[in-house]
């Protein structure tokens, strides 16, 4: 904390004040300014009738201290002041400055209104941290290699005494308020202001640009007829006179990604480059150049003429044989060895078939696995050329493997039909999108009357599904049925087959219930016998009470007791039997009647 002092001296009567001028700097704004006046209070309150001191900012009163015979009374304007004070001097104490603080500052001595005398003035600043504005206010600049850079660096006064400036780019510093320059590489250039209250920085980001990639257009090439296996290529490109601001001094030509030529701006804008090989793809690629540098490259790719041209034929669906035939061209070369290599998909498993002479014309790839994509290609190389040459790939899809993990969920309904829902598995390797589902079925001892159903006549996109569902509907209760999950592409097509047995149906409500006797406390009732039930359900209540009680009987005869004479009683029966494959309990609906115990 900076503490600053000024000091005032009463003499006598007629009150002498005297003064120092100081400036205050504010760093972190906990700066305090004291003022300190030195009086006598005897001899003031014994010649002014109503005495006081006053301290006063640009004539505008602040703090105002009345002296009586016994104490001091306070009259303050500004409450971040502090004071304190005894009969030789008051003390007054602002804290925490602000630059609203600057002014200047003139201790006041009075009688009422009268002013007797004042101090000297006392001028005030309080001072921050230059505040600083970029001209041009970019803080990101996109520039071209060797570009110059005029950036002001303006100060707001604060005021400026004391004050330096200096831009900051890489380890190099220029003391002044404008950076003009010339800048070759990505950089931060920082400019920076200092005074006795701090530093403030302002940062601009430079990315130098490479040459302008548009100025090379429309590059393309013409090629001359092949002699033997031998081609020209004439390069072409229009004229650009510069890059950015700057003229172009040449083209650079690279071929296969390697560098070829330079061809100067003065010469005609084309390039011939002779004898490339015609079963070979080549890349050609062009950049215009400047003292600076040169542009990114505009690449065009020529297209190779197939040597040998594959084809495809299945013998059976787990084998195939590739054809390869040669090309028109084909009697001026002599090859050296032809490698078909297989590659699939499903394990990465690789096979190369090698060639022997010249009189093969197929190869063979035996037990290639269902539902499996699998890449033929074909690399040779020439007596003359000892460069390994690649034909174009052909890919080829086996038939698909049986659906996997065919699994089923009954539902049974009330009129004697069975609803069976299927599950299976998309195969682990999905390497072909055309694949068709079919789902048939029939009663197993019925294996001469499938039913078939179609589903997924053409499935889209089953790479998106983790399995597959289809609903059989309209089956038999207690009835075993085979069912076939039959999947097909366009090469041949596998099937699982499993067998199941729907569930039993839901037994009927028993007929013909009735009450054969009766006494004060039974009832006996009987209805018709089935023989496929495995129990009934009797379920009673009494009328005027709502006490449910029931009991289970393998007959269709039973004696109910413990009845209450003359009253009315509800009975239920219903059917009960047992679902073989899952032993759960099916429950027929009830037959109801009400009966009367004797009175």
């Amino acid at each position: 904390m900076n503490l600053n002092l000024l000091v005032f001296v009463f003499l006598g009567i007629v009150l002498a004040l005297g003064a120092d001028n100081y400036q205050i700097v504010l760093v972190q704004k906990k700066d305090s300014f004291k003022v300190s006046c030195n009086y006598d209070k005897y001899q003031l309150s014994k010649n002014l009738t109503f005495p006081s001191l006053n301290l006063t900012k640009d004539g505008i009163p602040i703090i105002s201290i009345l002296f009586t015979n016994e104490s001091y009374e306070k009259k303050l304007f500004d409450e971040r002041f502090e004071w304190t004070g005894d009969d030789k001097t008051l003390s007054f104490v602002l804290k925490s400055l602000e630059t609203a603080d600057s002014g200047d500052y003139v201790c006041v001595s009075k009688d009422g209104n009268n002013i007797v005398t004042k101090s000297e003035v006392t001028k005030l600043t309080v001072l921050i941290p230059p505040i600083l504005a970029l001209q041009p206010p970019n803080t990101n600049l996109d520039i071209f290699k060797g570009d110059f850079v005029n950036i002001r660096c303006k100060v707001t006064p604060q005021p400026l005494e004391n004050l330096t400036i200096s831009w900051t780019l890489g380890n190099n510093v220029f003391t002044r308020d404008t950076f003009n320059e010339r800048i070759y590489e990505m950089n931060r250039l920082t400019c920076s202001a200092k005074n006795r209250a701090g530093v403030s920085a302002k940062t601009v980001f430079i990315t130098v640009k490479a040459p302008e990639p548009s100025v090379v257009l429309n590059f393309r090439y013409t090629k001359s007829p092949p002699s033997k296996s031998k081609q020209s290529y004439t390069l072409y490109w229009n004229k650009s006179n510069k890059i950015g601001k700057s003229i172009i001094t040449h083209y650079q030509i690279y071929l296969d990604h390697v560098f070829h030529a330079n061809v100067s701006k003065d010469f005609e804008l084309k390039h011939l480059i002779p004898d490339l090989n015609i079963f070979h793809q080549h890349s050609f690629s062009i950049s215009a150049c400047n003292v600076h540098g040169c542009s990114a490259f505009e690449r065009i790719d020529s297209e190779a003429t197939p040597f040998l041209n594959l084809t495809s034929r299945y013998i059976t669906s787990s084998s195939l044989k590739i054809d390869f035939t040669a090309n028109k061209n084909q009697n001026q070369v002599t090859y050296d060895q032809i490698c078909i290599t297989m590659v699939t998909r499903c394990d990465d498993e690789k096979q190369c078939k090698q060639v022997v002479n010249d009189s093969h014309t197929e190869v063979e790839f035996k037990s290639l696995k269902p539902y499996c994509l699998y890449s033929f290609v074909g690399y040779y190389k020439t007596l003359t050329d000892p460069k390994t040459i690649t034909t174009p790939i052909i890919d080829v899809s086996t038939s698909p493997s049986a659906p996997d993990g065919v699994e089923d969920m009954n539902v049974v309904y009330d009129n004697n039909f069975s609803l069976m829902q299927l599950f299976w598995k998309k195969p682990t390797k999905l390497n072909d999108k055309r694949v068709n589902y079919s789902v048939s079925y029939v009663p197993y001892n019925e294996p001469d009357h499938f039913q078939p159903t179609n589903l997924y006549s053409d499935f889209a996109d089953p790479t998106t599904a983790r399995e597959y569902e289809h609903i059989l509907t309209g089956l038999k209760g207690s009835t075993i049925y085979l069912i076939k999950v039959k999947a097909k592409n366009s090469v041949g097509f596998n099937i699982v087959e499993i067998v199941r047995e729907t569930d039993e149906k839901t037994p009927s409500a028993p007929t013909n219930l009735k009450a054969i006797s009766s006494t004060d406390t039974t009832i006996t009732i009987q209805w018709d016998f089935e023989t496929s039930v495995n129990r009934y359900r009797i379920r009673y209540e009494e009328d005027s009470e709502k006490n449910l009680d029931f009991i289970d009987t393998p007959t269709n005869e039973r004696i109910l007791t413990g009845l209450k004479a003359g009253r009315n009683y509800s009975i239920s029966v219903s059917a009960i039997t047992i679902k073989r494959r899952t032993q759960e309990e099916l429950f027929g609906p009830p037959a109801t009647r009400w009966f009367q115990t004797g009175i």
